[in-house]
């Protein structure tokens, strides 16, 4: 999976336009980064992607490149 494809993911999970992810954005400085949106990512990453996510994992992410990373 892409790059572009996973800030897809991220986008439709905080309903945020992909321009305001940025490599170093920190995720709790946007207001669309909550706890639904946190679980929507969870939810998409363990029903598309069939990765196993912990609702601790997705507490730990700081930046968006973390959440980047989770989902390689």
């Amino acid at each position: 999976m892409t790059k572009v494809e996973r800030l897809n993911i991220l986008a439709e999970a905080m309903d945020v336009g992909i321009d305001v992810l940025l490599d170093d954005t920190v995720l709790s400085s946007l207001d669309e980064w909550d706890s639904l949106a946190a679980l929507s990512l969870m939810a998409v990453l363990n029903g598309k992607m069939n990765k196993k996510i912990t609702p601790l994992e997705i507490k730990e992410l700081n930046t968006v490149a973390d959440a980047l990373k989770l989902m390689e």
